[in-house]
């Protein structure tokens, strides 16, 4: 994980987890998850919270954090 990333996500107000795809599946049954992707739980239920296309459209650390910001926004996190 880049130290630009890891600091960012460090400082997030939200706790987070990251899981490789195989990792993800063992963890959790999403009918027809797309990865990448990131995933919120709330009441014990995960929503997509970054989809598979918004992800593969990031270019650079900067726009990801950009589109977790605005979604902690959409999402009132």
């Amino acid at each position: 994980m880049k130290k630009d990333w890891k600091n960012y996500v460090k400082n997030l107000d939200i706790p987070a987890e990251f899981l490789h795809k195989d990792e993800f599946e063992d963890k959790y049954v999403i009918e027809n998850a797309k990865f990448p992707s990131a995933y919120i739980e709330k009441d014990k239920c995960l929503e997509i919270f970054i989809n598979q296309e918004e992800m593969n459209a990031v270019k650079t650390i900067e726009e990801l954090k950009d589109i977790v910001n605005q979604k902690i926004d959409k999402f009132s996190l």
